[in-house]
């Protein structure tokens, strides 16, 4: 493979992990997080 379409890959695996561990609600780990608890966490 080239190294425009590995960079790209890699650019695209790091906002989607980027996005997964940011978002509003931990729902893979608690199931059902309130909301200070997922406020408390990002902060």
């Amino acid at each position: 493979m080239s190294n425009r379409l590995v960079f790209s890959l890699l650019i695209v695996t790091m906002s989607i992990l980027l996005v997964w561990a940011f978002r509003p609600a931990p729902v893979t780990f608690t199931g059902s997080a309130p909301t200070t608890q997922s406020d408390s966490l990002t902060q």
